[in-house]
């Protein structure tokens, strides 16, 4: 046994020689806390399930992407930016046009190419590298270029809280942009909830559970509109994204669709209310 672990063992058994002897242990607070949090969890559980069923409805005849259990899929475990960002390029390029500005929480001017009719669709450039202005030591590959009409939107894609980031670039990216001679320019770094960069370069800091509600309220309208597949897809990044990176925990919301006891806090319930009270 090393030094440092017998020293550690000394030590509890020091703190264990200082408890209070013959002192009678009363367990009625812990088990009053005990009911109290299992009345909360019971509750919970009724506003999840019935958020699931409401969601099932909604995007009929497809079903919430929490009835599956993406946390076995290899592709997107983990922080695979790559991943992350392959897909949802993917999906940019197969929803409306007129839908993307609300995923990634920007404002666009009326488009000269846009039409009434929302069939028009983006065109994406994954990993693109960009013109080496004269001060960078050496070229930057961005991660997403999203042409749009008149606009053009660079995208930086983070599986990390914005603290654990690599943001340096991101000055560099910002005045590549400026120099372009798009009518409509955007700047968009897509990361966990954490805390906002002082020196964000001016890009619009935009967080994952956003992107997820936005593209749950996407699919809802592809459903509608007959684009099953387009919507289906979109649904099981949004489960890639809630399960792997939000940590929402599938085999619990299954659990309690089975009418079986979990304990659940309200984060997915109030998740879902975000899409699910707006009227389409």
């Amino acid at each position: 046994m090393k030094r440092a672990t017998i020293d550690y063992v000394t030590t509890l058994r020091r703190w264990a020689a200082l408890r209070p002897r013959h002192k009678k242990i009363h367990w009625a607070p812990a088990k009053k806390l005990i009911e109290a949090a299992q009345a909360t969890f019971r509750e919970e559980a009724v506003n999840l399930r019935e958020c699931i069923e409401r969601s099932n409805d909604a995007l009929h005849p497809l079903k919430d992407p929490l009835h599956v259990d993406f946390g076995l899929h290899r592709w997107l475990q983990g922080s695979r930016e790559e991943a992350y960002s392959d897909w949802l390029s993917w999906l940019f390029e197969q929803l409306p046009a007129s839908s993307i500005p609300r995923i990634l929480g920007i404002d666009l001017a009326e488009a000269e190419t846009s039409d009434e009719s929302n069939t028009g669709r983006a065109v994406v450039q994954r990993e693109t590298w960009i013109e080496k202005l004269p001060q960078w030591h050496q070229r930057r590959r961005t991660d997403l270029l999203i042409f749009l009409g008149d606009a053009l939107i660079l995208v930086e894609v983070k599986v990390v809280r914005p603290e654990q980031a690599d943001l340096e670039k991101n000055s560099d990216y910002a005045e590549w942009l400026s120099r372009r001679t798009e009518r409509q320019k955007k700047k968009v770094l897509i990361t966990l909830k954490g805390n906002v960069p002082d020196d964000n370069a001016g890009f619009t800091l935009r967080y994952w559970d956003e992107v997820c509600v936005e593209l749950r309220k996407a699919a809802r309208i592809a459903v509608r509109k007959g684009h099953v597949v387009a919507a289906a897809m979109a649904l099981a990044f949004v489960g890639a994204i809630e399960q792997n990176l939000l940590r929402f925990s599938a085999a619990r919301v299954q659990q309690i669709l089975k009418g079986n006891f979990a304990a659940v806090t309200s984060e997915i319930s109030d998740h879902l209310e975000k899409y699910l009270a707006e009227d389409f």
